[in-house]
């Protein structure tokens, strides 16, 4: 066989041994011990009909297999063999359990005294037997013939039952007198036999007093006794409930006192060979188990399979050590036992170091083979990675084997000082390796970025941008957001740290530093330029400009951040838009105060003006007539919410739309308030409206309709429309709205 590896198995007795599964030899003969270990399990069992078939299936798997090799299953399956001869074969014991099944039903047909066809029960029973070897036909027959013999005891010639006064012979074959007593029942250990008439004697219960048919059933029933006493002394315990259930069936008819001590004698039987048969059973049970890992382990180490061999070891040695299955034992069985466990550990552990100097030093080779040359040298991330999980594997291997060797054998010292030094190798490859991986990610993460970034020197600003854009100049800031992210990044400052020193990665990273901090220059002055421009600017009104400050405040705090500019230029935003807040709020305050003293002084010039109009309170749209001059007073003007902007301004009066535009003095008023004065005067304030009426006129109103599909009306969207509405049209020569009241002229 060609020799396999050994894995590592710890024993019982300290023994440890390397350990793998075999190789096939000829591919056969892995098969061919399956099949004898099958066949040793199976002969005690139920299915022992089957072991010849796998013997031989056993043999053709032995086949070309060198004498040596096969010598040891040679020898296992002839120690099934043998053990099979001595065991009744599975068609025997059929015709053994049929005949026995015959033997019940004739007496069966004796105690129901229904024997019509019993002698046809008898041949049958006797015709079953034939072709059974006669160790195990002859108890069978033994049983046939007791119940002959009760038959023909009970045949009607022979049948008169006992009476209680009788004359018995108590010796000799005469009769000396007439007694009436009940009968004596003694039990003794003599030998099986009639010594008269009226008195019996077996190796079981004796009574005196009995008539010829009682003694007789006494007989038959000591006889069942004595049979089952000699399968129990035979450990054939399987029957002996047959022939202590006869033996009560005999003793059924006889007096109470015989028949209660015969039960007690089938009692005592029953529990003994319950007892005996259960010790047996446990006796085998461990003897089976440790002599078959025995068996294993002596097979399995010369077939060269290390693993199974001190696996069935190990079975061996914590069985053997049970206290459970040590009672069961002998002590010579335990000595016997240990000795040969003793035996094929030596056996075992001889192999195992000749196995281990073997392939830990072929492994040894093959690692230093490995390392004539830098393993890692000029070899991307994959490739060295697979060469270093090459020599791991190979290092662990050598582990492995060399464990199973005791930490003081002079031949693993060895090849341990061959693996240090290898080590050694490995460590020095790998650091100038990693080194070398180093100066290329650093280098070739800072061209890449050079690469992105190119141009940005030439950048300028565009001229066309407003005074408040932000100076876009994109290269520059993705400089800056590049070289930053790269210099912060945990896997740089890790680098940098670890590298303290190192001229070729110093000069590359202050390289990126002074690229940072001139493109964070250039975006500065660019910054500053905006603000410059902005603080030279009026207070805007418009929240667009207003906003531009905190924005450029922001965009400064991002840009910047981590170098010398951020916090200058962060201040300098943050400074101009409080200054335009503090201005803005201030020009509002003044315009408030401005919008409150006209508000006062419209409400108290108001009433004059409408006066002077001639104006009526109110207006009936139905019955307004042009010409008619109306006020209407505290309404809100609807025009561009409920209605379109047909009109300046729009109202509802009674369901109906009352709408009008502005005289030229009025709408002249108004925008002097909103443009030139500043104030807000909307349409959200009640107003006071003076207006001509002029007649009939359409207005646009404001309408919502919802889409739905014409066959399933479901709503599909919505739009707004300006349906034509009926209106009374007004022309306005007055108004009163917060700090505006303007009239006619006087």
């Amino acid at each position: 066989m060609r020799p396999t590896r050994l894995a590592t198995v710890a024993l019982a007795l300290g023994l440890t041994l390397s350990l793998t599964p075999p190789a096939f030899a000829a591919g056969n003969v892995n098969s061919a011990r399956s099949r004898v270990s099958s066949a040793e399990e199976k002969v005690d069992g139920p299915r022992r009909g089957e072991v010849e078939d796998i013997l031989k299936d056993a043999e053709k798997w032995l086949d070309g297999l060198p004498a040596a090799e096969r010598a040891p299953y040679d020898a296992r399956i002839k120690a099934v063999r043998e053990k099979l001869a001595t065991m009744i074969t599975p068609e025997d014991e059929r015709k053994v359990s049929a005949a026995r099944g015959k033997i019940r039903q004739a007496q069966g047909q004796i105690n129901d005294k229904q024997t019509s066809g019993i002698e046809d029960t008898f041949k049958t029973a006797e015709k079953y037997l034939d072709g059974v070897p006669d160790k195990f036909r002859a108890p069978v027959m033994a049983e046939l013939q007791a119940v002959k013999d009760k038959f023909a005891a009970g045949k009607p010639a022979d049948t008169t039952k006992p009476d209680v006064t009788k004359t018995t012979t108590t010796t000799g074959t005469g009769t000396t007198g007439t007694t009436t007593a009940k009968p004596d029942v003694t039990k003794t250990t003599s030998g099986v036999g009639t010594t008269g008439t009226g008195s019996t004697t077996t190796s079981g219960v004796t009574a005196t007093g009995l008539d010829k048919e009682a003694a007789a059933n006494l007989g038959r029933a000591n006889d069942r006794l004595a049979l089952a006493r000699k399968k129990i002394a035979d450990e054939d315990f399987k029957d002996v409930s047959f022939d202590t259930i006869a033996a009560e069936r005999y003793a059924r008819e006889l007096p109470p006192a015989v028949k209660e001590a015969i039960a007690k004698e089938c009692a005592a039987l029953m529990e003994m060979s319950q007892t005996l048969a259960e010790a047996k059973e446990k006796r085998r049970s461990v003897t089976s188990e440790i002599e078959r890992h025995l068996r294993s382990a002596e097979s399995f180490r010369q077939s060269a399979d290390a693993r199974m061999s001190a696996d069935s070891i190990n079975r061996a040695t914590l069985r053997l050590a049970d206290p459970e299955a040590r009672k069961w034992l002998t002590g010579s069985q335990v000595q016997q036992y240990e000795s040969e466990l003793a035996t094929v550990k030596t056996k075992l552990a001889a192999d195992n170091k000749s196995e281990v100097l073997s392939r830990a030093g072929a492994l040894v080779d093959k690692l230093e083979e490995q390392l004539k040359e830098d393993p890692f040298k000029g070899k991307e991330q994959r490739a060295a990675y697979e060469a270093a999980s090459s020599m791991e594997s190979v290092q662990k291997g050598i582990t492995s084997w060399l464990k199973d060797l005791p930490p003081d054998d002079a031949d693993r010292k060895k090849l341990e000082a061959r693996v240090d030094a290898a080590r050694a190798k490995i460590a020095t490859a790998d650091a100038a390796w990693g080194k070398a991986q180093v100066d290329a990610e650093v280098g070739s993460g800072w061209e890449y970025i050079q690469k992105d970034i190119a141009g940005w020197e030439a950048e300028t600003v565009d001229p066309k941008a407003q005074p408040l854009d932000f100076p876009r100049l994109a290269k520059t800031e993705s400089a800056i957001r590049r070289i930053r992210f790269w210099l912060d990044d945990k896997r740089t400052k890790e680098i940098r740290e670890a590298n303290k020193g190192d001229a070729v990665l110093t000069k590359t990273y202050t390289d990126a530093e002074a690229t940072l901090a001139q493109a964070a220059a250039k975006l500065s002055m660019a910054y500053n330029a905006v603000l410059e421009a902005a603080e030279k600017m009026p207070t805007p009104m418009r929240r667009f400009e207003t906003d531009r400050p905190s924005q450029l405040a922001y965009a400064a705090d991002e840009a910047f951040r981590g170098t010398k500019h951020h916090a200058s230029d962060v201040a300098r935003a943050k400074k101009l838009d409080d200054r335009w807040k503090a201005e803005l709020a201030a020009i509002m305050k003044a315009r408030q105060e401005l919008y409150d003293k006209l508000a006062k002084e419209a409400d108290i010039n108001w009433p004059g003006i409408a006066a002077r109009t001639g104006a009526k309170d109110g207006i009936d749209p139905k019955t307004a007539a042009p010409g008619q001059v109306v006020q209407l007073k505290a309404v809100y003007n609807r025009s561009g919410w409920d209605f379109g902007r047909d009109f300046d301004f729009i109202v509802r009066i009674n369901g109906v739309p009352v709408a009008g535009n502005y005289d030229p003095h009025v709408l002249k008023a108004l925008e002097h308030a909103w443009y030139e004065l500043k104030l807000d005067v909307n349409d959200r304030i009640t107003w006071d409206v003076v207006g001509v009426v002029e007649g009939p006129g359409k207005v646009g109103q404001r309408v919502t309709v919802t889409l739905r599909d014409k066959d399933t009306r479901l709503e599909i969207g919505k739009i707004e429309e300006y349906r034509p509405e009926d209106c009374v049209k007004i022309r306005i020569i007055a108004l009163h709205a917060g700090p505006v009241a303007e009239g006619p002229a006087k």
